[in-house]
């Protein structure tokens, strides 16, 4: 199945492709929107931008999803309190994009992307990996062992 999905109102055929992307642990990014919502109708264009670049990421779902949909989705958070909203799922835990702790967000195409890299990508982890390996109580190893080699040096 496609990495991109757009479900209107009357396409509850594609739902289950939605619920089993969140059930197997895929990182999903759900839009949530509403018909004749003024910001939903600026943001879609903004979001659908994205379809190209959906390939790009490994393990990856994007949605976009009626409001009237939103009931038949599973494990995607609480009932939406205002449109468009837009939410990151993964392991049954939903976020919501304000809440993405990335400064200068704004609803646009370069703002999600910098958004799905910060949770999907894997350069993000393999960098936290490596960093985590590097250090050894709160300093680098190099560092740790230039101090060491000071000291036995000394006596």
């Amino acid at each position: 199945m496609e990495n991109f999905k757009i479900l209107l109102s009357n396409d509850k055929q594609s739902v289950p492709h939605v619920n089993n992307d969140i059930t197997n642990g895929k990182h999903v990014f759900l839009f949530v929107f509403m018909d004749g919502c003024g910001p939903c109708n600026q943001t879609i264009p903004e979001w659908d931008a994205l379809k190209p670049h959906a390939s790009k990421f490994e393990n990856v779902s994007l949605a976009r999803v009626n409001n009237t949909l939103f009931e038949n989705l599973k494990n995607a958070g609480k009932e939406p309190a205002g449109y468009p909203t837009l939410r990151y799922i993964k392991n049954g835990k939903a976020e919501e994009f304000e809440n993405s702790g990335l400064s200068n967000m704004k609803r646009d195409k370069g703002s999600f992307l910098k958004w799905i890299e910060s949770k999907a990508s894997s350069k993000s982890k393999n960098k936290s990996k490596s960093k985590s390996k590097s250090k050894v109580g709160g300093r680098s190893r190099k560092r740790k062992q230039k101090r060491k080699s000071r000291k036995n040096k000394r006596r």
